[in-house]
């Protein structure tokens, strides 16, 4: 035995306890912590989610305004795109996207998710 100071049977017993309830405390305080990183992990992907929806709305949209500017209206591309501040090949991708939305049901939503479906404004040329 160590020369140290000697502990009987129910003080090494309570020490041990003393020492798991401190052990299981801290256990527990971690386990709050990550049960709360991981509910912020999937709130933010319940949120980018309902974003990504809002963007995939807000391009079918802007797919309805630009075929509405080009049929409904009778505008030309470059006018649209002058219009708009984007280029003419996105016009007409936009009225491309818009005309097969005409036709396979009218009102119907695009689905295709191409970033190309967005209205960029143009670029200054240095």
């Amino acid at each position: 035995m160590s020369a140290g100071k000697k502990t009987g049977p129910i003080t090494a017993r309570a020490k041990a306890r003393e020492r798991k309830a401190m052990l299981d405390a801290h256990r527990a305080q971690r386990d709050q912590r990550i049960e709360k990183h991981a509910t912020s992990w999937y709130e933010q992907q319940d949120a980018i989610a309902i974003a990504n929806a809002a963007i995939e709305a807000a391009r079918e949209r802007q797919v309805q305004a630009v075929g509405a500017l080009l049929d409904a209206e009778d505008m030309s591309i470059e006018d649209a795109a002058a219009l708009l501040d984007v280029d003419t090949s996105q016009v007409r991708t936009l009225r491309k996207h818009y005309r097969a939305t005409q036709e396979a049901a009218p009102g119907a939503a695009n689905s295709s998710g191409e970033d190309e479906d967005v209205l960029q404004p143009r670029t200054a040329v240095a």
